[in-house]
């Protein structure tokens, strides 16, 4: 069920919805990682090792089709029933999450970005942790009134900078929860306008192929080879017209004494 999709909108003249999501399906079928990627959801890895199948089959029997304006119908046809439904559930799910791929994808490099952020400031945190613990270790001093104020001031630097760094850090780790929420959205929204309205079923008889078809011209042109050739004989036993001295001689039993030929103007 497809409601809204970002970039759906033709060029030129009117297409539907659904019309750009099928021929967008048909496309990635063309494409390597994309079959790739429907094999290993279907579980046809085995066979496309074996030799069994290879891309061209998988690719040649999906089939997406529009069904109006906001309905895509998604087929596939294979000698194995349980294959073919596998094939049809996985194009489905493959389409989903490539769509949903591309809408977070911002999302997913900034979490990304903001990760690295996180880390590199959470190690510049435990390095300031670190080098105030050696200071305090390194400088002793039973009561603080009386340390130096040297050692007050190199201690105030350091509780700073590890205030600082820890503050970065703690903006960080928001920016990274910001982004998997938005990332989380996106996913949702596009979950709501890719829709399963039907599931795929398993098939419960086999669908006429290009061996059918064949068979099916062949008998109708034989059958009407045979229809045209008996209505020849039949009308050439109704026909009554004279068209040779023959035809005088044998209807009437006369005999033909001349004839006058036929002889243009």
């Amino acid at each position: 069920m497809l409601t809204e999709l970002t970039g759906a909108t033709p060029s030129f003249g009117y297409e539907s919805i659904a019309g750009v999501t099928a021929r967008n399906l048909q496309q990635l079928l063309t494409t390597d990682a994309f079959v790739d990627d429907l094999i290993r959801r279907a579980g046809l890895t085995t066979a496309i090792e074996s030799g069994v199948i290879d891309h061209a089959d998988v690719r040649n029997s999906i089939i997406a089709v529009p069904r109006g304006d906001n309905l895509v119908s998604v087929s596939a046809t294979t000698p194995n029933p349980e294959q073919s439904v596998r094939l049809a559930t996985a194009a489905l799910d493959g389409f989903v999450e490539y769509v949903v791929s591309n809408d977070i994808a911002d999302a997913t490099v900034r979490i990304e970005t903001y990760d690295q952020i996180r880390d590199e400031n959470l190690d510049r945190l435990n390095a300031a942790i670190d080098e105030l613990n050696d200071y305090v270790a390194t400088h002793p001093a039973g009561n603080e009134e009386l340390r130096p104020v040297n050692e007050r001031l190199a201690l105030d630097r350091l509780e700073a900078q590890v205030s600082r760094m820890d503050d970065l850090y703690q903006a960080a780790e928001q920016n990274v929860n910001d982004s998997r929420l938005a990332a989380n959205v996106a996913r949702t929204v596009v979950a709501r306008q890719l829709r399963v309205i039907d599931e795929p079923t398993l098939p419960t008889y086999a669908t006429s192929g290009l061996r059918a078809t064949v068979m099916t011209v062949g008998l109708f042109i034989f059958v009407g080879g045979i229809l045209a050739a008996g209505l020849l004989v039949v009308r050439t036993l109704l026909d009554r017209s004279v068209r040779s001295p023959e035809d005088i001689e044998t209807r009437f039993g006369v005999e033909v004494l001349a004839v006058v030929p036929a002889a243009r103007r």
